[in-house]
């Protein structure tokens, strides 16, 4: 659909398949704002919608018109959007106002209450952001508690103020129950952050030299929820456990962790240097008390498929 428009007086003509050619007189300040010209005082528009769409926009003597333009004021695009939809359908005259304007706003409120959870998704950081603690598979070879899982999904661990270590071999699913669980804080409202250890590590020893170390530890200090994904891969530096201590001292009964890691629990003294560290008895009294565990484990060792190999991905992925 193609439409001319005189820039003095919005004087508007338009053609199309399935309306005649006809002119919208002294149409003054409307949406959508026209661009682009190849005349003095012509230019082309394209609409991205039915011409039927803006054509009601500036029909029903007006008024219809108006409160478009009032709500799009009050930044109520989706209840605009479905009142233009309204009008179209011949159906809605039969609907009592009180239901079709119970619809407007349904669809208004829906629409925020998604768009509101996309900044604190997109601020966390996931690996997966689309992780679902819905999607996860309970027949997949692994060794999965379910009661617990769920129980874990109502975020009643981050009240409580506990961790939750998540262990497993590479490419058993660390990484998407983990940010699974992230997703079901960030729709609570918590403020979630994921990280690998390796990229923090790397931050914190970067923050000592431009001197925004303070900034940086408090940016994985403060969420409530941080998943720190990649734990003791390999064994930290002497400065590495003094930084992850800090951090960990922080967070401390104010907030709560997820770690994954490859090794069993058990296994960390050791990765932290064991008994010729002094800080890897300190850092594990900082998390392991209380802390929630979920180790997976294959079901049948000598037919385990990585859930990589299950779903396809990329066995360079991360889990």
């Amino acid at each position: 659909m193609v439409g001319f428009v005189a820039l003095l007086g919005f004087r508007v003509f338009w053609i199309g398949q399935s309306y005649p050619a006809g002119f919208l007189k002294d149409i003054k300040h409307r949406y959508p704002k026209l661009t682009g010209g190849f005349h003095t005082n012509i230019v082309t528009v394209v609409f991205g919608k039915p011409v039927s769409q803006f054509l009601q926009a500036f029909c029903k003597g007006g008024k219809a018109s108006l409160l478009i333009d009032k709500l799009i004021e009050m930044r109520l695009t989706s209840m605009s959007d479905a009142f233009l939809t309204q009008l179209q359908d011949a159906r809605m005259r039969d609907i009592f106002f009180e239901d079709r304007f119970g619809m407007l706003v349904d669809i208004e409120y829906s629409n925020r209450k998604s768009n509101s959870l996309k900044r604190p998704i997109r601020n966390a950081g996931f690996d997966q952001p689309d992780a679902y603690i819905g999607d996860i598979n309970y027949t997949s070879g692994r060794k999965l508690n379910r009661s617990l899982i769920e129980r874990l999904a109502t975020c009643e661990y981050i009240t409580e103020h506990r961790n939750l270590f998540i262990t497993g071999a590479t490419g058993s699913g660390k990484t998407y129950m983990a940010c699974a669980f992230g997703m079901e804080a960030c729709k609570r409202r918590y403020t979630t952050k994921y990280v690998r250890l390796p990229d923090l590590l790397l931050e914190l020893e970067m923050a000592h030299n431009d001197g925004t170390y303070k900034k940086v530890q408090s940016k994985y200090a403060n969420p409530i929820l941080l998943i720190i994904d990649e734990w003791l891969p390999l064994k930290p530096t002497a400065s590495e456990q003094h930084d992850i201590l800090e951090l960990l001292h922080r967070r401390r009964k104010k907030s709560s962790t997820i770690f994954c890691s490859q090794y069993d629990c058990n296994g960390w003294f050791d990765q932290l240097g064991g008994d010729d560290s002094p800080l890897a008895e300190v850092i594990l009294d900082r998390i392991k008390h209380d802390a929630y565990k979920i180790n997976i484990i294959p079901t049948d060792l000598a037919n385990y498929r990585s859930m990589r190999e299950v779903y396809g991905l990329d066995p360079a992925s991360s889990e």
